[in-house]
């Protein structure tokens, strides 16, 4: 799944994958996991890194 986080939104990012974010400003991300206890919890998996783009 690719998310698109921008004040506004790319040409090529479908409505659906795009998260508002406000423009000029410095922001967080944070990272939220809510399964299993394997994998997040246990050291095991981690998500992969963020890629920022133009």
């Amino acid at each position: 799944m690719t998310l698109y986080l921008a004040a506004e939104k790319p040409v090529s990012a479908p409505e659906g994958n795009r998260l508002p974010t406000p423009k000029g400003s410095i922001y967080r991300l944070t990272f939220r996991y809510y399964g299993p206890t394997d994998g997040v919890s246990n050291g095991i998996y981690f998500p992969p890194p963020n890629q920022r783009t133009n």
